[in-house]
């Protein structure tokens, strides 16, 4: 999508659980992806990406504050979950003595 056409529209969304709701596309973030959102509180639908294949724009525009540049792409970036080493997963626990009663 161009950046002009995209900023403040009004598009309908045709992939995944939203599929057919209007939502607000944000803007274009640098992986291609579309930033869009319902808002949450009108119909459901949080802030989340879109590829621009699965929308349909409409000729309705939404007049919105400046957005912030902490809206990219690794804010999306799912946390690496720690690893256990295979040495620590077999260490035993010397700090608690079992108590005999």
């Amino acid at each position: 999508m161009e950046e002009e056409f995209c900023l403040k529209a009004v598009v309908s969304t045709q992939s995944t659980g939203h599929r057919g709701k209007r939502v607000v596309c944000l803007k274009q973030l640098p992986s291609g992806l579309l930033l869009v959102t319902g808002p949450y509180k009108i119909n459901g639908v949080p802030l989340r990406r879109v590829d621009q294949a699965y929308v349909i724009a409409t000729s309705t525009k939404v007049e919105l504050p400046a957005l912030p540049d902490s809206l990219t792409d690794s804010l999306f970036k799912r946390k690496a979950k720690p690893t256990k080493n295979e040495k620590e997963m077999f260490v035993e626990n010397t700090t608690e003595e079992p108590k005999i009663s």
